[in-house]
């Protein structure tokens, strides 16, 4: 039996953080199989929980004029950034999480920082067990230097993100 409804969901694109509500008309059998059809519409937050705010039934009437409504949106109409940009007041419909965690992510950043560092120190170690280990087998009783690491095998530097990893690679 085909029931229809208007669902009312969180759309994307528009921002870190931030969303539009829409309204979408579905015609579906129950509410759960509107919901499910809805988050698979373009533009709808698919990975968030409560992407879905409401479910109602609604008459054909009502479909039909909130259908040519829908079309008529020119969030739903756009193709790239430079045409939403071009909507008159869409900065108004925009609406913002107010969950979001900056202690978080200092915890996160402050986590990544720390295993850097221990990241960083087990590659010296590695590198001055790799230097001693060498020079015995060699029968060289000289002191640990950078250089004659570096004549031993390849150093290579990398650098992502203001993240500076160390990578030694050992040609034997």
């Amino acid at each position: 039996m085909k029931r229809y409804f208007k669902v009312n969901a969180k759309c994307g694109h528009v921002g870190r953080r931030k969303f539009i509500n829409i309204d979408f008309t579905v015609v579906a059998s129950n509410a759960k199989e509107a919901a499910a059809k809805t988050r698979m519409f373009g533009r709808v937050k698919h990975h968030y929980k409560d992407a879905i705010n409401s479910v109602e039934e609604i008459s054909l009437e009502e479909f039909v004029e909130l259908a040519n409504a829908l079309n008529n949106d020119p969030y739903i109409a756009c193709d790239n950034i430079q045409d939403q940009r071009r909507i008159e007041n869409i900065y108004d419909r925009i609406s913002c999480y107010d969950d979001y965690d900056d202690e978080r992510r200092d915890r996160c950043v402050e986590y990544k920082m720390k295993k850097q560092k221990i990241l960083e120190r087990t590659v010296r170690l590695n590198i001055r067990e790799f230097a001693m280990w060498k020079t015995k087998k060699q029968r060289h009783k000289s002191k640990f230097s950078l250089d004659s690491i570096i004549e031993m095998g390849e150093f290579v530097k990398i650098k992502k993100d203001k993240w500076i990893s160390l990578v030694f690679l050992f040609v034997c």
